[in-house]
């Protein structure tokens, strides 16, 4: 009885060593993506903390049938900015358009946002978003 008694608790001792290296490195493994997630988490949110922009001027060319407008957006935040991944919305609807200077928006610069072959009169609303949400809001008139 002495001799089956050691045999199966070594089995269990051993079996349970086997399970705890297995879930140990599942759980290690998973901490580490954690981590790096909650770091790019932590690092995303800094960036749209700091990230402040600001139309500063538009100017609108043509009238109600058909009108350009060349939109000036400023970067007041400390985060340099893609100005290819801006996205602007015209009323509402997304819209495509050009840039000048291109590249990147350095802190207190200011590049142009050209869009063409809008139509309608009245009073309009633009809307300039970033890559990680910020935003600049402004209204013309055409």
């Amino acid at each position: 009885m002495g001799f089956s008694t050691l045999a199966v608790f070594s089995i269990l001792l051993i079996s349970f060593f086997g399970a705890s290296m297995i879930l140990y490195t599942a759980v290690a493994e998973n901490y580490k993506d954690i981590k790096e997630v909650m770091e790019k988490r932590g690092e995303r949110y800094l960036n749209r903390l700091n990230t402040r922009i600001n139309i500063s001027s538009i100017t609108v060319t043509g009238n109600s049938s058909g009108y350009s407008l060349q939109i000036g957006v400023i970067n007041r935040g400390s985060v340099t900015i893609d100005v290819n991944r801006f996205s602007v919305l015209v009323d509402g609807n997304l819209t495509d358009f050009a840039y000048s200077p291109s590249g990147m928006l350095y802190p207190e610069e200011t590049v142009t946002l050209y869009i063409v072959n809008l139509s309608g009169s009245g009073s309009h609303r633009v809307k300039v978003v970033c890559e990680n949400g910020a935003t600049a809001y402004a209204s013309y008139t055409v």
